[in-house]
Formats: C-alpha cells, sequence, structure tokens
C-alpha cells in the first residue's frame, strides 16, 4: 500500500500538464538535433509513466474515499432535522 503522505504523489500529479506541454513543444521543433530526440523520448516517457504512477495512486486511494463519502453521509443523515426532531422517533 502506497503512503499517502508523501509528496511525491501530489508533484507527480502536477507534473503531467507540463509534460505534455513539454512533449508538444519537443515534437513541434523542426530540424531536433540528437538531443532535442533524447529529451522528447524522455519527456513523452515520464508523461505516461506519470499518468500510470498517478493512476496507481488514485486506485490506492478508493476504499478511503469511498469511507469517508459513506460517513459524510450518515453524519449528514444523522444531523438532519427528521432525527433532531424526534416526533415519536428515536433521536440521535
Amino acid at each position: 500500500m502506497l503512503s499517502h503522505r508523501i509528496p511525491i504523489h501530489y508533484g507527480d500529479m502536477l507534473a503531467i500538464p507540463f509534460f505534455f506541454l513539454l512533449s508538444v513543444y519537443f515534437y513541434e521543433i523542426t530540424d531536433k538535433s540528437v538531443l532535442e530526440y533524447v529529451f522528447m523520448v524522455f519527456v513523452m516517457a515520464c508523461f505516461v509513466i506519470d499518468i500510470v504512477f498517478t493512476y496507481m495512486y488514485a486506485r490506492s486511494l478508493v476504499p478511503y474515499v469511498v469511507g469517508l463519502v459513506t460517513l459524510a453521509a450518515l453524519f449528514t443523515h444523522l444531523n438532519s432535522p427528521y432525527f433532531q426532531r424526534g416526533a415519536g422517533r428515536v433521536s440521535v
């Protein structure tokens, strides 16, 4: 299981659009040098790998998000006026 406190995951998420922009930039260069081809391949690989890492991290958060949404819905339901007034019902 991945640790959810590592800021690297959030940095990976923020880097995705910039890797995309760099990929477009290097793709649009005409008469590329060998170094520019190397940079372009590296940036495109980083773009794909970042998406995979972000997907894996997001998949590891799904049980926690579902649990938090369930707790929030339960808390909202228990604090609704229906339960607060009672009217012969059990007040929580």
